[in-house]
């Protein structure tokens, strides 16, 4: 049995595969020197460069390589469950196939794991050599998710971690997405951190993209908290109570003051207006009931088309 699994998502790295595997079999050798051994399991994601066949090449000169290839592109979250469910190691880890994190970060995090009896340890990043728009984003993102989701967030975040596999025996891999990251911050496991810079990207090309971090976002922001709902059930309530003191306004004025009101500009507004805001309260109670149905159903069934070891 490996003492730890290594678990790299890869989607359209194929500048950086050959570097990486140099940097994370140094990783390996280190930890032989201490009788553990180390397992480098890669999930090719249905990449549309060559990263599948430079995976090939590295595995030929490696015993404790295994290539995952899925049929297609399922996305960093999916890639990383299908490794982590394809992992023997006693402590798995995960870590992006660009470089920006280095690879020491496994033997910094398996010091703190074994030695401090840990079951969970993050690399949370305290600085990060992005783009300007990158950084705005993760800033906001973070905090917003810090602050109304998971309460106990890595406030910089992270993509990095190691974990013992007796904690992932809790733990439903199917059910998962988004991301196993934010799912064990819900579930509120304790955790030790370690801070890091990340790197600039020197191979290739981010494939992640503005429109899928936003994506990801309102993902997590609907699986993870109810807030869209009860804020929709408040405004619900307070525009409730506008419209009653406004229907006792016009009723007192008529029994008053005998005024008619005229207002078809205004009723027409308002119609409009309430049309909208009910056509998005079922559209986010139905992103709700299609997140139930893909869990329920499991349409988001992975498949592997090739498996090397």
């Amino acid at each position: 049995m490996y003492e730890i699994s290594i678990v790299i998502p890869v989607f359209n790295n194929q500048d950086s595969i050959k570097t990486l595997g140099i940097k994370l079999m140094e990783v390996s050798k280190s930890l032989e020197k201490y009788n553990k051994k180390t397992e480098l399991v890669f999930v090719e994601d249905g990449s549309s460069d060559n990263s599948f066949e430079e995976l090939i090449k590295f595995k030929k000169n490696f015993n404790n390589v295994k290539i995952i290839k899925l049929l297609k592109n399922y996305g960093a979250s999916n890639a990383a469950q299908v490794g982590f469910k394809n992992s023997s190691g006693k402590y798995i880890s995960i870590i992006p196939a660009d470089l920006q994190d280095d690879p020491d970060l496994i033997l910094q995090m398996y010091d703190v794991i074994k030695n401090q009896n840990q079951n969970l340890v993050v690399c949370e990043r305290n600085s990060r050599e992005d783009e300007l728009t990158t950084i705005i984003f993760a800033q906001i993102f973070y905090k917003i998710l810090n602050k109304y989701v998971i309460k106990n967030y890595p406030k910089k975040g992270f993509d990095v971690f190691m974990v013992n596999r007796e904690l992932l025996k809790n733990i439903n891999l199917e059910t998962l997405n988004p991301t196993l990251s934010y799912a064990l911050m819900h579930m509120g496991f304790k955790y030790k951190k370690i801070f890091y810079s990340r790197k600039k990207r020197d191979h290739g090309k981010s494939q992640w993209t503005l429109s899928k971090k936003i994506n990801l976002f309102w993902d997590i922001f609907i699986r993870f908290s109810d807030l869209p709902i009860k804020i929709i059930s408040r405004f619900g309530l307070f525009f409730s109570l506008i419209t009653i003191l406004y229907a006792l306004y016009i009723f007192f004025m008529k029994l008053i003051y005998n005024t008619s009101v005229e207002g078809f500009a205004t009723l027409a507004i308002l119609i409009s207006f309430l049309s909208g805001i009910i056509i998005f309260i079922l559209g986010l109670i139905g992103e709700y009931l299609i997140r139930i149905y893909k869990l329920v159903e499991k349409t988001d069934k992975v498949i592997i088309e090739k498996y090397i070891e």
